[in-house]
């Protein structure tokens, strides 16, 4: 356990601990694959409904536009074929599992740096031998799990290049090698406020999103209304409103909008709540068995928030 007191230095020659290093390894290589993954799963779903409603259109139009009936008769062919081979290639190359359990998978290592790092939970008043074979233990029970799925090919990160690469994962890149032991002051400045003000930044962009992608589609579908109230010479354009509306409403749940708002929410009240009770202990209460309630009860927050998040995805 990492005493109270100075903060360690975080910029230090000594060579980083052998097991964080290979903690952080798997770490960057489920971000790269998940960053990737999910990449192209919202390109390729996002492309699937733009030609949907492009199909839907088309159709409409080749009836009341007569001088690119040709373009739109071949536009109708062409279109929903490459619907359909983009489906099978989302379906076997960019599903939805492959980038949200790589995702979960590294945010788990993630708490498990940083309990290891802290000294608590499983790791407290162990050697620091036995601390590195739990830590390892750790990450390949997480591999094993997240082997069972088809994704793409996992590769070994050289050393080097994980160790320059872990102070930009960190959430304090400025101040935290990613290796180095914690006193509780650098767990809160470091893990906790950092996260905090993501979820706060994350909560606003999303409300933003959200009320912009319902104002769409209100004057969607207030068009939709109006065309349809007008009569029967614009029931064709009623038809393309509508599959706008699908697809905007289609859009807003590829990308979540508003889906994550309440979960933010909870655990950024969660977190702020944790800071107040341990910015209220008085120091002499402040042990190292109340230092691991503090982290446990932290990290036992983010995994909540994990688990709801994948749920809600």
């Amino acid at each position: 356990m990492a005493q109270q007191g100075q903060p360690p230095d975080s910029r230090t020659s000594t060579p980083p601990d052998p097991a964080l290093v290979s903690a952080w390894q798997r770490l960057l290589d489920y971000d790269r694959i998940s960053t990737g993954q999910k990449g192209a799963y919202q390109t390729t779903r996002s492309w699937i409904i733009i030609l949907g409603l492009f199909t839907t259109a088309a159709a409409v139009f080749n009836t009341y536009v007569p001088f690119l009936e040709s373009a739109l008769r071949i536009a109708l062919i062409i279109m929903p074929i490459a619907t359909v081979l983009l489906m099978n290639y989302a379906s076997q190359f960019a599903g939805s599992t492959v980038w949200l359990q790589h995702r979960a998978s590294a945010e788990i290592i993630r708490s498990q740096i940083y309990r290891y790092r802290m000294g608590v939970g499983d790791y407290q008043g162990k050697s620091s031998r036995e601390r590195q074979y739990i830590l390892l233990n750790s990450i390949q029970d997480i591999n094993r799990q997240v082997s069972n799925q088809e994704s793409p090919p996992h590769t070994q990160i050289p050393v080097e290049k994980v160790i320059a690469a872990v102070t930009q994962k960190t959430n304090a890149p400025d101040t935290d090698d990613g290796f180095s032991l914690m006193s509780v002051d650098d767990y809160i400045q470091w893990r906790v406020r950092p996260q905090l003000d993501w979820y706060t930044q994350k909560i606003q962009n999303d409300y933003r999103n959200m009320r912009r992608e319902r104002i769409w589609s209100l004057v969607v579908s207030g068009a939709g209304s109006i065309l349809a109230a007008m009569g029967e010479m614009f029931a064709a354009l009623v038809a393309v409103t509508t599959a706008m509306g699908v697809a905007l409403n289609r859009r807003a749940e590829l990308r979540m909008f508003g889906a994550t708002y309440s979960i933010y929410q909870w655990a950024a009240n969660a977190l702020q709540d944790e800071i107040d009770e341990w910015n209220i202990l008085p120091e002499s209460e402040r042990t190292e068995d109340a230092i691991s309630t503090f982290v446990l009860r932290v990290e036992g927050i983010f995994s909540e928030e994990r688990e709801m998040w994948r749920d809600q995805a």
